[in-house]
């Protein structure tokens, strides 16, 4: 999961990105902005015998957005994380439900 990461303002996403990799069974796919201002998205899949699939939306001004139900064109994020070590406490959270 080795991205190139312009911007020192986006310090909050290489974070994220190395609490994740913590994470046991965790598969990320990463969307990056060509601006580096922009919307990160990333794609989670918790491999187990109940899979599970989050989606994240990272931007600079709002944190990081876990959806936690199948995104819908529009929908808002399910929470909202200003940290990036709290978005992943939450995500191992629901990783073990």
């Amino acid at each position: 999961m080795t991205l190139e990461i312009a911007s020192a303002a986006n310090e909050a996403v290489r974070e994220f990105l190395r609490g994740l990799e913590q994470i046991p069974n965790l598969k990320v796919q990463v969307d990056q902005p060509d601006d580096p201002q922009g919307e990160w998205w990333f794609d989670l899949s918790y491999e187990t015998e109940e899979p599970l699939k989050l989606e994240v939306v990272w931007t600079p001004v709002s944190g990081f957005g876990v959806f936690t139900a199948p995104g819908v064109y529009g929908a808002r994020p399910s929470e909202i994380y200003r940290r990036p070590e709290i978005a992943v406490k939450r995500i191992e959270q629901l990783t073990e439900q």
